[in-house]
């Protein structure tokens, strides 16, 4: 019950965008104390009501071997990782309070968790294939030719990551780590379709340009 009405607040508060709460995101990532527990009040309970809300619809049916407390610790770090590329992304004037945009993350790592579940168990693919088009053309399996293609794909991504701000380095994610549509990428960002076409087009010439200093 506490879940569900924890779910309501934060539903009825994202019709309306938080300008404070971009600056509470840098100092906690900064690691200032009373800024962490500050975020950590506001949006820990978020993170755990979208998982409870998550396993009620599921029938309380595991996921891996996953309970729900291991899910929502798993989505709570991914909050935090890559110096906080998630939540840098938060841009109140689409709208959306802090909460609210915490709360459709959520809400997607627990379904990208399930989609990646599900391409195990069918022997599923490998990261940013599409980014690393220009090295996998045709041939036999070669376990060394392998391992350089996969070098050059980590690099690549590095320097993507190094190049692109934090909404760029989402919409990466998203389609090329995730495997999400485009036109699902921009609803669970909260932003028009061709803004993710937009990025899509600016990491695709990036990569070009890198695949083409490293062929130089």
């Amino acid at each position: 019950m506490l879940y569900s009405l924890i779910l309501v607040f934060a539903v009825l508060a994202a019709a309306h965008g938080d300008p404070n709460a971009q600056a509470l995101i840098e100092l906690a990532l900064r690691g200032r104390r009373a800024a962490v527990r500050s975020l950590t009040r506001r949006l820990l309970p978020v993170v755990h009501a979208r998982v409870n809300v998550y396993f009620s619809r599921r029938g309380g049916q595991m996921m891996d071997g996953q309970d729900a407390h291991d899910l929502a610790q798993d989505a709570w770090l991914r909050l935090f990782a890559n110096d906080g590329a998630l939540l840098r992304a938060y841009d109140p004037e689409r709208g959306k309070s802090l909460e609210g945009y915490v709360g459709m993350l959520v809400r997607r790592e627990l379904w990208i968790a399930a989609e990646r579940a599900g391409r195990a168990k069918r022997g599923g693919g490998e990261r940013g294939a599409e980014l690393n088009d220009q090295t996998t053309a045709g041939g036999v399996d070669d376990p060394e030719r392998t391992l350089v293609e996969r070098d050059l794909l980590d690099r690549v991504w590095a320097y993507l990551e190094s190049q692109l701000p934090a909404r760029g380095a989402l919409v990466l994610r998203l389609l090329y780590e995730d495997d999400v549509k485009p036109a699902e990428a921009a609803e669970l960002m909260g932003v028009k379709l061709q803004v993710v076409y937009n990025w899509q087009h600016k990491i695709r010439g990036l990569a070009r340009s890198w695949y083409a200093t490293q062929a130089g």
